[in-house]
This record gives C-alpha cells, sequence and structure tokens, in this order.
C-alpha cells in the first residue's frame, strides 16, 4: 500500500503532514505536525514515519459546507493569517513510500490561486527505510538547496 506525508517550508517552520484518501478517492492534507527547520533529523525522520503510517487511513467524503477550512490546520502551523501569507514564501515537498522506495517530489509555488506543481525531474528516490537520510534531502530542498 502507498503511504504519502507532505512537508511545508513557511519562514523557518518545518511542517509534517500526511495524506489520506476520501470515501470517493481524493487525497487530502491533514494533521500537520509543527516543528522547526533546526528540528534534529531523528526528530523529523520520527515525525515523517508516523505520518506516513497514519497515512494508510480511508475517511469520509467531505461534505460541501467542511472544503472551505480543510487547509486552516496547515495555515495556523506554519504561524500565518491567511493562506495567501501561507504561500507567499512556501515551500512543499511531497513524501511517498510504497514497495521498496522513499520518493522525495519536490513541487513549484505557483501562488495562492494556483497552489503547487510537481517537478517530475527533481524527484529523489531512496530506500523505504531511510528515513534520516530522507529528511537531510528534504530540508535541502526546502532551503533551496537540493541536488
Amino acid at each position: 500500500m502507498k503511504q504519502s506525508a507532505v512537508s511545508y517550508r513557511v519562514k523557518d517552520k518545518l511542517i509534517i503532514g500526511y495524506l489520506v484518501r476520501t470515501s470517493m478517492g481524493l487525497g487530502l492534507e491533514v494533521d500537520p505536525r509543527p516543528l522547526m527547520m533546526t528540528t534534529p533529523n531523528d526528530d523529523v525522520a520520527m515525525a515523517i514515519g508516523e505520518a506516513l503510517k497514519a497515512s494508510e487511513k480511508v475517511i469520509a467524503h467531505p461534505t460541501r459546507d467542511q472544503w472551505k477550512g480543510l487547509f486552516q490546520p496547515f495555515i495556523r502551523a506554519a504561524g500565518v493569517r491567511s493562506f495567501k501569507a501561507f504561500m507567499t514564501d512556501a515551500i512543499r515537498v511531497g513524501i511517498d513510500r510504497y514497495d521498496a522506495q522513499l520518493k522525495l517530489k519536490p513541487h513549484r509555488n505557483l501562488g495562492p490561486k494556483m497552489g503547487f506543481e510537481p517537478i517530475p525531474s527533481d524527484v529523489i528516490v531512496l530506500p523505504a527505510g531511510d528515513l534520516v537520510g530522507a529528511v537531510s534531502e528534504i530540508k535541502a530542498l526546502l532551503d533551496g538547496n537540493g541536488r
């Protein structure tokens, strides 16, 4: 089964969340854990491992009136007031684990109206169990110093 997590950098915050599937198959980012870019790699690796494991959940598909506030926990975790403020300098790296691989997927920030788009040419593939190595790569990508 594929497990998926997400990491964001907003200012000096490192935010780890995970993706769950709705009963209709849509992926939603949930349960952000705010850390700092200076958090030790072992602690970040533990947070990522927990997020990946938690991503195996399936939840009820949100009703129409539930959609508006779904990303609000990430905005609060970043310590900003709005989605626009979040997107001002946010950097995103997706994290997928399946089979024996861990894929780190950098994204390009297109602003608050367009969101993020993946950069397939910059994907980094590591062994599935190398979470500490993944944290080093993620921090480099979030610092703008990827491979």
